[in-house]
């Protein structure tokens, strides 16, 4: 969207925006709904929680990798950041998994189905879009 240091308005939309980057949105309206049922200690918070650290893990380095080996880009270095980023969201996925937190929310077999067949279905959305 930016060329020359300015941006380009034609063919611009909120639509094409969002269509651009849904991925983005939808992880952070999971983390706001997660993170604030998390806190109130709901058990949807913990679900959501455990969906977006996955997903953000695997976004920053699926990211870290596509970007920064080209190194034209005008901030390459600061892509090589994504990977720690990475590791971090891997280490609260890691954190929400341990036993005191299955044993206070008690996951089901449903439960963990749907925690993985939303990650996958994230996880393919990234790699079709």
């Amino acid at each position: 969207m930016f060329s020359s240091g300015y941006i380009q308005m034609r063919g611009i939309s909120y639509g094409s925006i969002a269509a651009a980057h849904h991925l983005n949105i939808i992880l952070g309206i999971l983390t706001i709904f997660g993170g604030w049922l998390l806190f109130i200690k709901d058990k949807t918070g913990w679900l959501l929680s455990i969906i977006s650290s996955a997903m953000f893990a695997v976004n920053f380095f699926i990211s870290s990798r596509s970007n920064a080996v080209d190194n034209k880009q005008p901030f390459a270095e600061f892509y090589k950041s994504y990977g720690i980023a990475a590791l971090i969201f891997l280490l609260i996925f890691t954190l929400l998994l341990l036993k005191p937190f299955r044993e206070k929310y008690q996951p089901t077999a449903k439960n963990w189905f749907w925690i993985v067949s939303i990650l996958l279905v994230l996880i393919i959305d990234k790699f079709i879009w």
